[in-house]
């Protein structure tokens, strides 16, 4: 016998379509706030469970951080929606007689249909890409407007692009070609209460790269920028989502880094800025831990830039400079600084 959907529940699995990954925590703030987590792993088992009838969402499983988890060493489950999930959708409403719930909320619903199991920590950066915009999404600020927004991470048609740019490599001071993948895990148009739009490229970090991949990032960015390619991608977003965009040549672009934070101390956002500043791309470059994008505060005053960091922080460290201490401790004298807003002012994301 086919189970029956609620209101809720249809909710639930657009939200898992739209969001991509969505693991039982999320889910359970989102939709089930008063109940208890046994409560809603329940109602998620069944319309995912196999057991009776082709299931309306999967599952994957994933061990969370070990400083994260709320449930142990116990593998938590992530809900994706597939193309399988999709088809019995569409046959459990248009058997229903609501035929036009699917066409007008799922069919243009993109699937998630991973080709090979997905790692650990794969699941954890996607995660995290949708606690972003979980908190952007429900931000309680109502004079700014999300035009759209859209997850581009693993990987996107209509951005990925291959650059090439000249750079200086730093240990000859000469000038070398090199070549730049330009893949963000995001993108979305946010506009001010005076409608004037801003195009934001999200990037979350899951401090697994090395220094010289977080590198390259920054230069893709610029070097995207730099070769004037913003206004074609923008330009492309405005029809494909019929957005009130009036010019996207002069359309202010920004690169949002976003840290994990697993020891809430804010080390990597701080590390990740100190590695941009020798781009002096101070105006563009932002950014911000993970564990500060909730709702009520992702459209506040939490985001470090670099023209911040000259005009504020950097005296404070160049007292440091002047008597270095041993360096552990300057380390951490320096990431004092940087989490101190009145030494180092945040801004917000319309500035």
């Amino acid at each position: 016998m086919t189970m029956q959907l609620s209101p809720r529940d249809l909710d639930l699995i657009r939200d898992v379509a739209t969001f991509k990954y969505l693991d039982s925590h999320q889910l359970k703030r989102r939709f089930f706030p008063t109940s208890t987590h046994q409560n809603a792993t329940r109602r998620l088992r069944d319309l995912a469970s196999t057991e009776t009838t082709d299931p309306f969402l999967s599952r994957l499983w994933y061990y969370p951080r070990p400083t994260l988890s709320p449930m142990g060493g116990h593998p938590i489950a992530v809900f994706i929606f597939t193309s399988k999930n999709k088809q019995h959708l569409r046959q459990y409403l248009e058997g229903a007689h609501r035929a036009d719930i699917y066409a007008r909320d799922f069919a243009h619903l993109l699937t998630t249909d991973p080709i090979s199991p997905v790692a650990t920590p794969d699941i954890w950066h996607e995660l995290a890409i949708s606690d972003f915009f979980l908190a952007l999404t429900g931000a309680t600020d109502t004079t700014n407007t999300l035009g759209f927004w859209e997850r581009t991470s693993p990987f996107s048609k209509d951005i990925k692009t291959t650059l090439t740019i000249t750079r200086t490599n730093r240990r000859t001071k000469k000038s070398e070609t090199a070549y730049r993948h330009f893949n963000p895990d995001a993108v979305f148009l946010l506009s001010d209460h005076k409608h004037n739009p801003h195009f934001y490229i999200v990037e979350y970090d899951n401090n697994t790269h090395s220094t010289e991949r977080i590198k390259q990032k920054y230069e893709s960015f610029i070097g995207f920028s730099t070769q004037k390619r913003f206004p074609d991608l923008i330009r492309h977003y405005k029809n494909k989502y019929l957005l009130d965009i009036p010019d996207p040549k002069t359309t202010p672009v920004y690169f949002l880094t976003v840290a994990a934070n697993p020891n809430n101390d804010h080390k990597r956002r701080n590390d990740l800025l100190l590695h941009s500043l020798p781009y002096n791309w101070n105006q563009q470059l932002l950014f911000a831990s993970i564990t500060d994008c909730t709702r009520d505060t992702i459209l506040t005053p939490i985001w470090l830039r670099g023209n911040e960091y000259h005009k504020h922080a950097e005296k404070h460290l160049d007292k440091i400079a002047t008597q270095p201490p041993h360096p552990a401790l300057q380390l951490q004298l320096i990431s004092t600084i940087l989490n101190d807003s009145n030494r180092m002012p945040r801004v917000q994301l319309l500035h």
